[in-house]
């Protein structure tokens, strides 16, 4: 192969492919865009839609001939600035003039259009104008596009924008792609590496106000709901007791098609298959949240997660604040106590949702529980989360409030921390068992006629906790007030110099004397609408290595991560907290608590253990101080 080229030829020679028409126009993009391994492949799926096989094949025999002898990394000096001769040829086709045929031709076949590929191509264009430079979880849109400055429409090992137009659409259309080739005359651009294959759909710059024109025309084809018409088929849901589909519908905001929808599966005894078959109109279809109406599904389900909560919650609340204890209450974890008393410590689900061991707290010599509303198969009772939480001491209830039963997972039940609760529980509800029944529990599931609660309370709102540092997002104040509470001192939007004399800016440092050392944390907070990935992971850990020292903790804080993002970053040595939501003015308290959990254990759980033990020992001497007072009150007001 040449090492050097005359770039005059290289030009006359796309030049007169261009001239011996349209097809063979189109086909150059492909061609010079994809790397060899690819380039076959791309050329012919490109081609094919439009022009046919036999004339894809052909046109790709000749392009590969001719540029047989042509070396494309050749080094050229264009302007005083060096660059590749296939980059050069890349910009070389965007030219005018081959873009004037193409767009001649786009709009020949426009108005030949089939009603039925309208229809598919104006759903595919408005997903393509409403997300364009951001994505929808797998699916990235990127405008202007890096390879052709048009439209990228790109995802990996998995073609997803076609099952999304099925979603939305309710009909199998296959790859939707080729409309785009066919019609627009856009490209393929899939590549490949050793582990993953990407696929790409790329749109010339030239080609842009066609999908802005095929855009409104959704609305001719598919039905789009508002926001009160969102909110009004959720609560439906929630007043049929379809509680599965909440859960599906919740889980399908935070997570890609079918990702980690196992606990789901476990619970209903549904395969991932089955649960994507699953259709609320407007909403879900496909295990994919309708892309028009994703930001309306996502607050409605919050607020209907919280208005199930609190009623959850005051349920529980008017039980035991009948019976004389106090309740403290933050986002789902409720403490109940009483004099005299073991504490009750309390986790409450509106519907099942992924939940990890790890964020109940310890709670030594307290009774726990976990309240989920609905009723799961038996089956859930071997299932991870139950079993590590029940290691950790927690009984398991389900809640079928129309029936006002309780269902007790027989196999967490432990008859010297539990039976008290239950006792007073029976009260209120009619007790079944989930599995075996224990023998000790049989007396508990003889019928009684349940008191009848007052209508319960409305939970107060914790006192406020999130102190204000002037930073730039609300949850980057959520964890300075936590690490300030742990005994830090914190920095917002702090600048390092790095060791190269370039500035590191950092969401929050904190720093701690400790004897003679000086302990330092670095937090990333990512208040995202979208799960963190693997490349931010990255990012920040390369951010850390330009520090003129390693902080001897890192924290990464977000609403959600994908699954190869928490697995980076833990191999990078960050801590992972995932807030479940973004931080907005309403929820601060609640980030508050589960950012504070985490950190609290962390820095408890690496402490020495003579200092554990000291600290063990100041919560007892306090509840004896506290005991001490009552019985002084007591006797103080016996003898007045």
């Amino acid at each position: 192969m040449s090492s050097t080229v005359n770039v005059r030829d290289i030009e006359a020679l796309v030049d007169s492919f261009v001239r011996k028409g349209i097809a063979y126009a189109v086909a150059l993009y492909p061609f010079l865009y994809s790397f060899e391994e690819e380039r076959w492949v791309n050329t012919i799926r490109s081609l094919e839609p439009a022009f046919g096989r036999d004339i894809a094949e052909r046109i790709y025999r000749e392009l590969t001939e001719a540029f047989k002898d042509i070396n494309l990394w050749t080094k050229l000096i264009i302007e005083g600035e060096e660059a590749y001769l296939r980059d050069y040829l890349r910009e070389y086709i965007l030219r005018d003039d081959v873009a004037r045929v193409i767009v001649n031709e786009i709009e020949k076949r426009i108005s030949l259009m089939s009603e039925e590929d309208k229809n598919v191509l104006s759903v595919a264009c408005a997903i393509i104008d409403m997300y364009k430079a951001k994505r929808y979880f797998e699916l990235g849109i990127d405008y202007p596009s890096p390879y052709t400055r048009g439209i990228s429409v790109s995802s990996t090992d998995y073609e997803y924008f076609s099952p999304l137009i099925s979603s939305i659409l309710g009909i199998d259309i296959g790859d939707a792609r080729t409309l785009f080739y066919r019609y627009l005359l856009g490209f393929e651009l899939n590549t490949s590496t050793r582990r993953h294959y990407n696929y790409r759909l790329e749109i010339y710059p030239f080609a842009i106000p066609y999908i802005q024109c095929l855009a409104p025309e959704v609305h001719k084809y598919t039905k789009m709901l508002d926001k009160s018409s969102v909110k009004a088929v959720l609560e439906d849901v929630y007043q049929k007791g379809e509680l599965y589909k909440l859960a599906l519908i919740e889980h399908s905001l935070s997570y890609s098609r079918g990702e980690r929808s196992d606990l789901i599966s476990q619970f209903t005894d549904m395969s991932r298959e089955r649960l994507c078959s699953i259709v609320v109109e407007g909403v879900i279809n496909k295990c994919f949240i309708n892309p028009f109406t994703y930001d309306y599904v996502k607050e409605a389900v919050k607020e209907l997660y919280d208005k199930a909560l609190n009623n959850l919650i005051a349920m529980f609340r008017a039980v035991f604040e009948k019976l004389g204890y106090s309740a403290s209450c933050v986002a789902e974890y409720c403490t109940f106590t009483k004099s005299g008393a073991k504490p009750i410590h309390m986790y409450f689900y509106p519907w099942i949702k992924t939940v990890y061991s790890y964020i109940f707290a310890e709670a030594p010599g307290a009774i726990k529980a976990v309240v989920m509303q609905g009723i799961p198969v038996e089956q859930f009772n071997n299932s991870e989360v139950v079993q590590s939480t029940s290691s950790r001491g927690y009984l398991w209830l389900f809640l079928d409030k129309d029936k006002n039963r309780i269902v007790v997972v027989s196999n967490t039940y432990r008859h010297e921390d539990h039976y008290e609760l239950l006792k007073i529980l029976r009260n209120y509800f009619a007790l079944e068992v989930l599995g075996p029944v224990p023998k000790e529990l049989e007396s508990l599931l003889t019928p009684t006629k349940p008191t009848v609660m007052e209508t319960p309370k409305a939970v107060p709102k914790p006192s406020q906790v999130v102190k204000r540092f002037g930073a730039r997002d609300p949850l980057e104040d959520v964890v300075s007030s936590v690490l300030e509470a742990l005994g830090f001192t914190v920095k917002v939007d702090y600048k390092i110099v790095s060791g190269a004399g370039t500035e590191v800016e950092v969401d929050v440092w904190a720093e701690k004397v400790v004897g003679d050392m000086r302990f330092v944390v670095y937090a990333s907070c990512k208040n995202w609408d979208r799960p963190v990935e693997v490349g931010v992971v990255r990012e920040e850990f390369g951010r850390i290595l330009q520090l003129p020292f390693i902080p001897h903790v890192r924290v990464i804080v977000a609403p959600s991560f994908t699954e190869s993002a928490k697995k980076e970053a833990y191999a990078d040595g960050f801590i992972v907290i995932e807030t479940g939501e973004e931080a907005t003015e309403e929820n601060l308290e609640k980030i508050y608590q589960r950012v504070y959990d985490k950190l609290n254990k962390l820095f408890i759980g690496v402490a020495p253990k003579w200092m554990q033990e000291l600290a063990e020992k100041a919560r007892a001497i306090a509840e004896e101080i506290k005991k001490l007072s009552e019985e002084l009150e007591k006797a103080a007001g016996m003898s007045s």
